[in-house]
């Protein structure tokens, strides 16, 4: 039996699936092979690249005072 279904991962990225089988009881062996459908990006090729204009620090500080 081959079974294709979409899943949704919950807000800990955590996928469930229910697999229906044809009798109480019975058992089966199963084969998961995950294709995402949204592409990984690899955000630390731009670590260094961005030129940072005055103190970082105070501007973190700046944005922490507004909450």
């Amino acid at each position: 039996m081959v079974l294709t279904a979409h899943v949704t991962g919950d807000e800990n990225g955590i996928a469930h699936l229910d697999i229906p089988l044809n009798h109480a009881f019975a058992e089966a062996d199963v084969q998961i092979v995950i294709e995402e459908k949204y592409p990984v990006y690899d955000l630390a090729r731009f670590a260094g690249k961005l030129a940072w204009k005055g103190d970082a620090v105070a501007m973190q500080r700046e944005l922490r005072d507004e909450w």
